[in-house]
């Protein structure tokens, strides 16, 4: 009999991502799971008494499915928002949710695949005060040194805030960090006067 820990062993990362209620009232874990195991290219999961089950799994069929989980982050409306990447590249992001009740997983957005607003690895994503969400991605935009995006869940609509430009340090790397204020902060591997 194969259980939920003999089909997630030799993963890369398991890392719980938020709290989901069940319409019987019962508090669940969910979580992400990185490629590798037998779970293809990564998973959602569900953890509570009952034990473990994988509610959506990743595949990379370039037919319409997303891969790469990136780390998952519990928003206001009680929805995980995540970014995985396109279908037809590992280069442009495509922000995705799931929501623990019923259980729905959505692509939400793909990037353009001109890197016009960016592209390569997008760190999760945060929550701004308006409720919109924000993320870099570590290439692409006007100067091919990455963006700064904001992301409105309600219309799945992005803009791009700032093209990043070796001046001002380049390649966006690691989570932003959103201050009382609504100033946001983050780092660039390169770059900077």
């Amino acid at each position: 009999m194969t259980t939920f820990l003999d089909k997630v062993s030799g993963t890369t990362c398991l890392l719980v991502v938020g709290m989901g209620s069940t319409a019987s009232g019962q508090t669940d874990l969910i979580g992400t799971l990185r490629h590798e195991s037998y779970l293809n290219f990564g998973a959602i999961f569900r953890l509570n008494e009952n034990g473990a089950q994988v509610v959506h799994e990743f595949k990379r069929d370039y037919w319409g499915q997303s891969s790469y989980p990136e780390e998952f982050v519990l928003v206001g409306s009680g929805e995980l928002f995540g970014v995985t990447h396109n279908q037809s590249s590992t280069y442009f992001p495509a922000i995705v949710s799931f929501s623990p009740i019923p259980g729905e997983y959505q692509e939400r957005m793909i990037f353009p695949n001109d890197g016009s607003s960016g592209e390569g690895l997008v760190p999760a994503l945060i929550e701004g005060p308006d409720g919109t969400l924000l993320g870099v991605c570590t290439s692409g935009g006007q100067y091919e040194m990455g963006t700064l995006f904001r992301f409105e869940p309600a219309t799945n609509s992005l803009s791009v805030l700032h093209h990043f430009v070796d001046t001002q340090g380049s390649g966006p790397w690691g989570a932003l960090l959103l201050h009382p204020d609504g100033s946001v902060y983050g780092t660039t591997r390169v770059g900077g006067s």
